[in-house]
C-alpha cells in the first residue's frame, strides 16, 4: 500500500478551481464531507462537472475517486473506509483572522488511482510556493519546514495579517 500527502495553506476558492480542473481533465467522481457538528456527505459530481465549484464552509472534507464513490457513511470514516483509493483532502478552516492548514493524503494500491493523484500532488507542488517556518505557540520556538506549501492567495492573507494556523491551535505558520 502507497502513501502520498502534501500539507499546504490555500484559500478555499483556490482549492475549489484545482479540484474543478481536476474533475473536468480527469473525469473524477467528487464528493464533500462535512464532520462537524454533525457528519453529513453529498456527491456532487459523476465524472463531469458543469460551470464553477464552490466549497461551502461547512465542508471538511474533498473526496475524489476515478470511481464511482459508494456514498454509503454513518460517519467520518466511512467514505474512507468504503472507497479506499480515494484522494482526500482536509480543508483548513478560513475565516477573516485565520486560514487552518490542510491535507491532501491518500493511501492505495489501485496504480491508475495513485498515478492519477501523484500527478495531482506534483501539479499543486509546482504551481504552490513552498518555504515556512513553523511557531508553537505555548514554546515560542520555531523552526524551518522544507516541504509545506502555499498557494499565492495564501500568501497575500498573510501579508495582510492572517494567521496561518497548523492543524492545532499551538501550532502557526510564518510564509517566506
Amino acid at each position: 500500500m502507497e502513501k502520498l500527502s502534501l500539507q499546504f495553506h490555500a484559500r478555499r476558492d483556490e482549492v475549489a478551481q484545482l479540484v474543478a480542473q481536476w474533475v473536468r481533465e480527469l473525469g473524477l467522481w467528487l464528493a464533500y464531507e462535512t464532520l462537524t457538528p454533525a457528519y453529513s456527505n453529498v456527491l456532487v459530481a459523476q465524472g463531469q462537472l458543469s460551470g464553477d465549484l464552490e466549497l461551502p464552509d461547512s465542508v471538511n472534507r474533498i473526496v475524489l475517486s476515478l470511481y464511482p464513490i459508494n456514498m454509503d457513511a454513518a460517519g467520518p470514516f466511512g467514505l474512507t473506509k468504503n472507497n479506499p483509493d480515494a484522494l482526500r483532502i482536509l480543508l483548513g478552516n478560513e475565516s477573516g483572522a485565520t486560514l487552518g492548514e490542510s491535507v491532501l493524503q491518500a493511501m492505495t494500491d489501485d496504480q491508475q488511482s495513485l498515478s492519477e493523484w501523484r500527478k495531482i500532488r506534483r501539479h499543486m507542488m509546482s504551481s504552490f510556493r513552498k518555504g515556512v517556518r513553523v511557531v508553537n505557540s505555548a514554546t515560542g520556538v520555531s523552526d524551518t519546514v522544507g516541504n509545506h506549501y502555499f498557494s499565492s492567495g495564501a500568501k497575500d492573507l498573510f501579508g495582510g495579517g492572517v494567521r496561518m494556523a497548523g492543524l492545532t491551535d499551538l501550532l502557526s505558520y510564518e510564509l517566506d
